[in-house]
């Protein structure tokens, strides 16, 4: 019979909830698809998208098709920018091959560019926004583009806290490369104002201050103490009170609401961190792995037994960026398109991981992930 591997309707689960609830007019509310009232369990970006397409096209078929209608416009987009920004950085190298490379990594995760629609094409989009964006406040520092450049990282930052890490980390690196002290310091106050205003939402609605979303001490808790891998899978998300709260009224999120059950789950999290430090510390070094040379399978029974193809693809990026270190420092670090990269892909997953990792955390990454091959081939 053979095992049905779409998973287009996905739609970021909790995403698509909240979504849903803006679009009936209950607010920013109910990440697990039943009423539990606000939440701030995710970041706003992308639901508020979600419940613009849902007034548009409807909620059901139509969501759907719009949402990979944009995410392969995205791709691409994307093809076009790392042949574009292949063009700028190589010696040898036609950025054809470059655009070859995306291409096979594209076939390689088939399943997460073609037969997933979460947020991985929304974060990869703002991702390659903020590269560039970096890369001609570089060339052409002008006021205007300085405060757009603080808007874009606001939206960045409500869209995904480590994409805005690494805005903030391109934001310094302009900042002190280019001596424009005095134009990144307002983008830096812009971006943080639409922090604060999503903050104060948070402690009002929620009666707890939270900085961008709520579930920060949750992931930390699954991450480090529950997930015996220390990396996410399938099997083990499938628990998530995303997929068991509408089942289980008797439920800690519905029993006790969002506010107590993040701050039970804080408490949780410092209690096994004080008893058992060392299994925290283990778990980052696997998700370091996991993030970097380790290819762990999402869903085994998607997947089988692991490709060696795909280990092979998963390790080349972090392999091609240390060939490029040990042997090439001096023009990956003077080379503005390579520095930026390199700053971008060493933020952005930090908090992956220290927190929580699968694979879905690390492909927003994707054209970083292929111009480091393309480099270290060049």
């Amino acid at each position: 019979p053979g095992l049905n591997a779409n998973a287009n309707y996905h739609l970021g689960a909790e995403y698509k909830n909240i979504a849903r609830a803006l679009n009936a007019g209950k607010g920013f509310a109910n990440p697990f698809g039943i009423d539990t009232g606000p939440t701030a369990w995710m970041p706003p970006v992308y639901p508020a998208l979600l419940a613009l397409l849902i007034a548009v096209v409807g909620p059901y078929r139509g969501l759907i098709a719009a949402v990979v209608l944009l995410k392969n416009l995205l791709l691409v987009g994307t093809g076009l920018l790392i042949y574009y920004l292949a063009g700028l950085s190589s010696r040898r190298l036609r950025p054809s091959v470059a655009v070859s490379l995306y291409g096979a990594w594209l076939l390689v995760f088939f399943h997460w560019f073609f037969q997933w629609t979460h947020d991985v094409w929304l974060i990869m989009l703002l991702v390659e926004t903020t590269l560039v964006g970096g890369l001609l406040l570089h060339k052409w520092p002008k006021r205007v583009q300085t405060l757009a450049w603080g808007g874009l990282g606001g939206t960045v930052f409500l869209t995904s806290p480590a994409a805005g890490l690494a805005w903030l980390a391109l934001s310094w690196d302009l900042a002190r490369s280019r001596k424009l002290w005095q134009r990144i310091g307002p983008a830096v106050a812009i971006a943080l104002a639409f922090v604060a205003a999503w903050s104060i939402r948070n402690a009002v609605v929620l009666g707890k201050p939270m900085l961008i979303k709520s579930n920060l001490f949750f992931d930390l808790y699954q991450g480090s103490f529950a997930c015996a891998s220390g990396v996410y899978d399938a099997p083990f998300l499938s628990h998530h009170p995303v997929w068991t709260s509408a089942q289980n009224p008797d439920s800690e999120y519905r029993r006790l609401g969002e506010a107590r059950f993040v701050e039970l789950y804080k408490q949780r999290f410092l209690a096994a961190l004080r008893e058992r430090p060392d299994v925290m510390l283990k778990q980052v070094g696997k998700r370091l792995l996991a993030a970097t040379v380790w290819y762990h399978r999402y869903d085994p029974m998607l997947e089988g037994r692991r490709p060696p193809i795909r280990s092979v693809a998963y390790a080349l990026p972090f392999a091609s960026l240390s060939f490029l270190i040990l042997f090439d420092r001096r023009r990956t670090f003077a080379c503005p398109v390579r520095r930026s990269a390199v700053l971008v892909y060493s933020t952005f997953l930090v908090p992956y991981v220290l927190v929580a990792f699968y694979i879905r955390y690390l492909l927003p990454l994707t054209p970083i992930l292929v111009l480091f091959a393309f480099w270290a081939a060049d």
